[in-house]
Order: structure tokens, then C-alpha cells, then sequence
């Protein structure tokens, strides 16, 4: 049976149990540290978990982490001694991108240059780093955090020893070990029902040295990120707010102009740094902290963040999400500056969000819900309170709510004349079957979605479009002319005629949304010089031979 609510204000519970007295002290204390958040540059922050709230970290992260931060952006997590024990000075590892950061830029705005180098082992780097670190810092995990501060922004210019990054190298260092369910690359959560991605769902390793940085930028998909300290020198991270996010993006469009005429989302290419101080300039909250071995470091949908190694460490991230994050992922965008980024098909998710969760998960409890309607109104249940305009239905197959009479409004119309019971069978508009019902659904954010589809057909290798080659493509837009720019193997880079280049995009060359193409316009050589006609005639004169004992003329002039 189809349930119906007609409801103008719900109120839920924001805990479902009774907290314990820990829990209860954890909140207090984050409630203080919120009101310190006040203050630019304050820490961020610090939970002290018990045993008991430590052992499940979809509920821990739901009940305590979330109320507490998801306005400041970041957290640190300390967790039980115990909870995860390993060596790791007899690893064997081969780093095999290692990144170099060279540095351009002055007065507290920076742009670093990535370079890509030849594969090193885990010794060579351990090596390279002990030879970065600087002579006056001892021990950095014994050193203030104004110290570590002042001194890598002070030694942040051009003319620096470039260091070295080994970055987003897919793995783990926790094997097996449940961690108390806070293995980072076995997380609980609603993101593992469907999609299995490199550093989405799949934990990636960093292996940084001193001066090591990881520019400023949020998330793919504006998702949560937890990034575990394994062993080696402290990180320090910086995050601003995610209500303020967008200032964030209009303080850097001024302070990197020409990145963002290529690019309006150059800050995902992870090349842009921000010193603290321009911050407070521009009125921008943030908060920071020092992430120790041993130590987990949360931050939160839309929230901004950068920072730095102090010296050789090894540290584990990956993402990870809630019901808060659904909204956000909604109207999340996307960099088109490469052919392959991390997308996700939310009509997609949210058919599948509570049909294929995993056995024995807590990401989500029975009381749990999601409205998504095609009016693009959304809420669940993580929201403390909800406004309901209209009735509710929720959809048969997917279980998500949604208006009734956005979806069906003759049975609205008859529900409100009469109160006529509805069918057994209702089906929101990602569900239903039927192309002419769905109604302009939510702008879509993934070019490609992650279930299986046939193989488009084979081209002859002259449907491979070069460089300069003119084609038209179909879309929402109708047909427009393009123009190709860039190729990379079976993608190419096209340009809409009379649009800006930030408009370009990456489409496979066999998409079906290719409607005509034609090879790029042979370029002619250039015209032969037309020599000046002469008097003399063109016919070749033969030179008398010269006898052999006459000797041979000179050609030097007196």
C-alpha cells in the first residue's frame, strides 16, 4: 500500500537513542569549540571517542560528528589507543607518480606546477626526505604549530627546493584489520550500495616530506573525506566554512584571473594555494589544525581545504558520504578541462540509495528517508526539521518520496475533491518506464552512468576526428556547430561556436550525440614564390669545355 502524508511542519528526532554520559560530554564540548570558531584561525574541533562510541563509524559520524561540525567544515578525531596496531618501518612500496610542486606566485597567492617523475622505492623517498627537512626543527611533532606555520610560508617562493609528492596512489597499509569499523578503505557508508571508484570508495596513500602541500580545493562531488595519519610528521590543514564557499570561489576568481577564464572550476585541478592571512583579508573565516600519527581528519561537504606535511609521513584518505550530502551533490559541478572525472549519476544513486545497501550496514536505519521531487525541492530525515508544502507519496520501487501532484496531478486534483484512495503502485519520475512522463528531472551531472550498456558501434578510422575538424552535436540545446580542439586517444575536446571556452567539453569521438562531422579542412601549402621573368632565355647554355693544361680560374675578386 502507497502511504500518503499531508503535513505542514515535521519535526524528528535527531538521536534515536539515549546518549551516554561521553557522548553527552563530546557534544558539550564541541558546542564550546563552535563558539570559538568565531575567531579566524582557531582550531578546529577535537573528539576523544570512547570504546563504545568508537565501535560503529556510520552512527558516530551521524549522531555526534555531523551536529557538531557540518557548519565549520572539519574535525579532528582522536580515537581509542588500540583501535589499529601495525609496523611500518619494514614496508615495501614502490611510489609510482611521484609528484614534484614547483612553486610561482608572491605575497600569499600561489600557483603550483605539477611534474611528474620516474617511479622511486619507498627508501628513495624516505631519503629525499630526510634531505628536505629543514636544520632548525628538530622533531616537528614537538614543534608549535606557529613555528611550522611561519616557517613554510615564509619559504614558500619560486626560487625553493621543489618537493616531492607521493599522491593518490591507490591502496591501504590496514589490510585486513576491521579497525574497529574505522578502516579507511572499508568505510560504512551510503556510497558503497552501488559505485566502487578509486578514492571514492577505494582508499588511496600519500606519501609526503617537508613542504609537501595539497592545494585548496573541496572534494569530486563535494562528498566527505576522512584522511588517517599512519606514521611520520604531522599534517596541518586549513578549511573554511562550507557556507562560505562561494566567497571562497569569488576571492579566488580575482586572485587567479587567468585560471578561471580557462576554467570556471580551476580549483579542482588542485594547483592553487591560499596563505591564511589572504583570508582574513577578505573577511573569510577558516580554521586549522595539526593532524598527529595516529589521528583522523574529517572535513565536510563544500568546505574548502589545504595544507602541508611537516616532514616524511604516510597518511590513507578516502571519501566517503551521508543524507546531508545529497543536496549538495545535486547541484554539484564538475571541471570539463579533462576527459575523465569523477562523476556521479544521482538519479541513479537515489534509485538504488535503499534497495542496495549492505548487509549489516548502519549507514541508514529504519527510520531514515529522502524527499527528491522533479520540483527539485529536497529534505530526509538528517534534517532536524522539515517543511512539507504538499502531499507526499513514496515511490513503490525506489522509496523515495515526492510530491503527488508534481508526479501525478489527476490523482492529486481527485485526492483533494474526494479523497479517492490511491493505487497500490505509485512510481516517481526516475522509476517510472514510460519517456512521456518523466518531466524535466533534475539537470544531470554525469555524462555516462555506471550500469552496463551496450558497446556503441564500431567507426572506420576515418570517424576519428583530428584536430580542427567541424562536427555538429545534438543536446538539450538542439543541434550546435563545433569545433574540435584537443584529442585525447578516443575523446576529444570540442568548442561551441560563439560560446567562451570555458563551455568546452570532453565527449567520447563515438558518441551518438555526434550528428555530423567532417574532417578537418586540409591545410594548403604555401604558394610557391613566382620568380621575376628575365630577359635572358631560359634555355640552358653549354659552357665550352675547359682544355685540360689550362689552369682553373680564380674566383677571389682583387
Amino acid at each position: 500500500m502507497v502511504a500518503l502524508w499531508c503535513v505542514f511542519r515535521v519535526t524528528l528526532p535527531r538521536y534515536t537513542a539515549i546518549p551516554s554520559r561521553g557522548a553527552i560530554a563530546r557534544r558539550i564540548s564541541a558546542a564550546s569549540t563552535t563558539v570559538m570558531m568565531s575567531a579566524p584561525g582557531a582550531l578546529c574541533p577535537e573528539f576523544h571517542p570512547t570504546p563504545e562510541e568508537f565501535s560503529c563509524f556510520a552512527t558516530y559520524v551521524r549522531t555526534i560528528v555531523e551536529p557538531a561540525c557540518h557548519r565549520i567544515g572539519m574535525c579532528k578525531i582522536v580515537p581509542p589507543a588500540g583501535f589499529f596496531t601495525r609496523a611500518y618501518d619494514d614496508l615495501e612500496f614502490t611510489i609510482p607518480t611521484p609528484l614534484t610542486q614547483y612553486v610561482a606566485g608572491k605575497k600569499g597567492v600561489f600557483h603550483v606546477d605539477l611534474v611528474t617523475r620516474k617511479s622511486m622505492s619507498l627508501d628513495a623517498f624516505r631519503a629525499l626526505a630526510a634531505a628536505a627537512s629543514p636544520n632548525d626543527i628538530d622533531d616537528p611533532a614537538l614543534a608549535p604549530l606557529d613555528v611550522l606555520e611561519r616557517k613554510f610560508w615564509k619559504g614558500l617562493r619560486p626560487t625553493m627546493d621543489p618537493p616531492t609528492y607521493g599522491a593518490d596512489i591507490v591502496g591501504s597499509l590496514f589490510g585486513d584489520s576491521p579497525a574497529m569499523s574505522w578502516n579507511v578503505n572499508n568505510l560504512d557508508s551510503i556510497l558503497r550500495t552501488w559505485v566502487d571508484l578509486p578514492g571514492i570508495t577505494q582508499a588511496m596513500l600519500y606519501f609526503g616530506m617537508w613542504s609537501a602541500m595539497f592545494a585548496l580545493h573541496t572534494e569530486d562531488m563535494e562528498l566527505y573525506s576522512i584522511n588517517y595519519l599512519h606514521t611520520g610528521s604531522p599534517k596541518v590543514w586549513y578549511t573554511v566554512p562550507p557556507a562560505h564557499a562561494s566567497r571562497v570561489e569569488r576571492v579566488c576568481q580575482t586572485m587567479f584571473p587567468h585560471e578561471h577564464m580557462a576554467c570556471h572550476e580551476f580549483l579542482r585541478h588542485k594547483t592553487s594555494l591560499v596563505a591564511p592571512w589572504k583570508f582574513q583579508e577578505f573577511g573569510l573565516p577558516y580554521s586549522k589544525a595539526l593532524q598527529g600519527p595516529g589521528e583522523f581528519i574529517i572535513t565536510f561537504p563544500r568546505a574548502y581545504h589545504q595544507g602541508f606535511n611537516t616532514g616524511f609521513n604516510i597518511a590513507e584518505s578516502v571519501n566517503f558520504a551521508t543524507l546531508r550530502w545529497i543536496p549538495l551533490a545535486l547541484e554539484a559541478k564538475v571541471c570539463k578541462c579533462v576527459p575523465h572525472n569523477v562523476t556521479l549519476d544521482m538519479d541513479l544513486f537515489l534509485t538504488q540509495l535503499f534497495k542496495a545497501s549492505r548487509p549489516g550496514s548502519r549507514a541508514l536505519t529504519s527510520d531514515d528517508w529522502v524527499f527528491s521531487c522533479v520540483c527539485l525541492k529536497f529534505a530526509s530525515s538528517a534534517d532536524p526539521s522539515v517543511v512539507v508544502e504538499d502531499k507526499w507519496f513514496e515511490c513503490s520501487s525506489c522509496l523515495i518520496w515526492c510530491h503527488l501532484r508534481c508526479r501525478y496531478p489527476d490523482l492529486w486534483a481527485a485526492a483533494a475533491q474526494d479523497d479517492t484512495s490511491l493505487p497500490s503502485t505509485l512510481l516517481c519520475h526516475r522509476c517510472c518506464c514510460d519517456d512521456d512522463s518523466v518531466q524535466g528531472t533534475r539537470r544531470s551531472i554525469s555524462r555516462s552512468a555506471p550500469t552496463p550498456s551496450p558497446p556503441p558501434p564500431k567507426r572506420s578510422r576515418a570517424d576519428v576526428y583530428a584536430k580542427n575538424a567541424r562536427i555538429l552535436i545534438a543536446s538539450d540545446r538542439g543541434v550546435r556547430e563545433a569545433k574540435v580542439v584537443a584529442v585525447d586517444g578516443a575523446f576529444v575536446r570540442v568548442h561551441f561556436k560563439g560560446e567562451a571556452c570555458a563551455t568546452d567539453e570532453w565527449i567520447a569521438s563515438t558518441s551518438s550525440a555526434i550528428v555530423e562531422g567532417s574532417s578537418p579542412t586540409p591545410q594548403k601549402p604555401p604558394p610557391a614564390k613566382k620568380r621575376r621573368p628575365s630577359s635572358i632565355n631560359k634555355t640552358p647554355r653549354t659552357l665550352p669545355k675547359r682544355p685540360k693544361h689550362q689552369p682553373k680560374a680564380s674566383s677571389k675578386v682583387n
